[in-house]
């Protein structure tokens, strides 16, 4: 049933009439893009872990403005981040976003076969490096959606889940662990695991182009517009002669809150190394600490866009670490750094002649 069918009788006039105009309504979002809800964009919120959400769908081209109604999640290329699909009312009416997002951390799928065939209200705790996470197996999360089956839990730096408790709908408790990160198990009602667990495949490894490349680079320095909170510009000649950190990064972003304890003690420790620090959501509330040794600046999509190119990722992806000599680019890193420690790669490139 519609609402113009519940309608209807209050609003009087012919039903030949009403029903024409229901048609030019769905004519309109179908052939102009207009969205239901008044071309509103979708939105994203990324949790702080702390109670505190921020909202991240346009950094991260998630902000369309189609008529969305529903939406799953699903580890879709099997490299262990969840992917993303929406539905529409208008068109169009799938949307897949797929997960390259550089520098994550390392997950545990899980699958679950319960002994009566179905797992729904299943109840699943894992436990590692003194947190713990609860997962539920729901049948549905959303208008219309249901999320993949496999539960997904992401585990940061650790190399292995301490342990497992489970609740099945039948209410047999049972324990498991430990089971190392980065792969997929299948648990089975009443017995345990099903088979030692498969690798997961490596991560983003079939992004469309050129994949996120890790150390170093010698390229120009695109010149680009740098400014501070009171509109100042800074001379991008300024730049252009000795040794310069570009880190961009954005309040709301986890990965930067871990890196930045690294990148202060790198200030501190080379003097002779120009630090700037670019924001690229200024609008969004501080959760990270000073950036003392910094020179803070403001930018957009724009300022960062020739530098994540260098790095194969899309604008907007933080934090993205970039290490200029004498005009050049000589390192550039999407992501949290894990395969190389940025004062290793700062002090090779200082030291060179």
């Amino acid at each position: 049933m519609f609402w113009r069918q519940v309608l209807a009788p209050e609003l009087g006039g012919s039903a030949q009439g009403r029903d024409l105009g229901h048609r030019e309504h769905f004519r309109l979002l179908a052939e102009e893009g207009a969205s239901w809800s008044g071309n509103e964009p979708n939105v994203l919120f990324q949790n702080r872990g702390d109670g505190r959400f921020d909202e991240i769908g346009a950094v991260l081209g998630l902000d369309h403005r189609a008529d969305a109604r529903g939406a799953a999640t699903g580890d879709l290329d099997g490299d262990g981040d969840l992917d993303l699909v929406v539905t529409n009312r208008n068109l169009p009416s799938v949307i897949i976003y797929r997960n390259d997002t550089p520098g994550q951390g390392r997950v545990l799928q899980l699958d679950l076969e319960a002994s009566s065939g179905s797992a729904l209200g299943a109840q699943l705790i894992v436990h590692a490096q003194g947190r713990s996470q609860l997962r539920h197996r729901a049948a549905g999360e959303g208008f219309l959606s249901q999320n993949a089956a496999t539960l997904h839990f992401g585990m940061g730096a650790a190399q292995q889940a301490d342990s497992l408790e489970l609740v099945w709908p039948s209410g047999l408790r049972q324990r498991f662990g430990p089971l190392a990160t980065n792969r997929r198990y299948t648990l089975r009602e009443g017995e345990g695991l099903a088979s030692p667990g498969s690798a997961l495949r490596p991560r983003n490894e079939n992004a469309r182009g050129s994949p996120a490349r890790l150390g170093r680079l010698s390229l120009p320095a695109p010149e680009v517009l740098l400014q501070n909170s009171q509109g100042d510009s800074l001379q991008w000649a300024e730049l252009t002669e000795g040794t310069v950190l570009l880190h961009f990064w954005a309040p709301w972003c986890l990965a930067c809150r871990s890196e930045q304890p690294a990148l202060l003690r790198l200030s501190k420790e080379l003097p002779e190394l120009r630090c700037l620090a670019v924001n690229l959501d200024p609008g969004a509330e501080n959760s990270l600490a000073p950036w003392q040794g910094f020179e803070l600046f403001e930018g957009d999509l724009a300022t960062q866009q020739p530098f994540a190119a260098m790095a194969g990722v899309p604008a907007g992806a933080v934090p993205l670490t970039v290490v200029m000599r004498d005009g050049l680019v000589r390192f550039v890193q999407a992501g949290a750094l894990e395969t190389e420690s940025l004062a290793q790669v700062v002090a090779s490139i200082l030291a060179e002649e």
